[in-house]
């Protein structure tokens, strides 16, 4: 799909620690397949947005305590959209 970002592409794989699904969407300069975007340097993806999982969900060690790994899932949930936060 194209828009004035560019063209939307998605992109899956599956986590080799968890097995779960990663997906990914792409936008790109360059229509997938045109002369020049396969090999090119550097690659012409300008964006790429996690769908899922949400976040940067890795696991928290368990040494620790269960009040800061709650903050540490909550900023992993919402450090794509706002780093700030």
């Amino acid at each position: 799909m194209e828009d004035k970002s560019g063209f939307w592409l998605t992109s899956h794989q599956i986590c080799p620690e968890c097995g779960r699904a990663i997906i990914d969407l792409l936008v790109t300069a360059t229509r997938l397949g045109a002369p020049g975007f396969l090999g090119a340097e550097p690659p012409f993806i300008s964006g790429v947005f996690r769908v899922f999982p949400k976040g940067n969900a890795r696991p928290v060690p368990p040494e620790v305590t269960e009040s800061y790994a709650d903050d540490f899932r909550e900023a992993c949930l919402v450090l794509a959209d706002s780093a700030r936060s």
